[in-house]
């Protein structure tokens, strides 16, 4: 069983600008980074939505019961 790997907001803003500011294809980013292109789409995504402020909170069913 592999492991999860752990990325840095960082990291996901760089990767998220490769696509939103360089041009890059979300196949192209994924490659560029070593990361899969459905993590580049929902980092991309989500950087967008926050800049143009939404705030975009993935929150599990027992915290929304609170």
């Amino acid at each position: 069983m592999t492991s999860r790997r752990i990325f840095t907001n960082e990291f996901k803003i760089d990767t998220a600008n490769l696509v939103l500011k360089q041009g890059y294809s979300i196949q192209e980013a994924a490659k560029a980074m070593n990361v899969g292109p459905t993590a580049v789409r929902r980092w991309a995504k989500q950087f967008e939505a926050e800049m143009s402020g939404i705030c975009l909170l993935y929150t599990s069913d027992a915290a929304e019961n609170r």
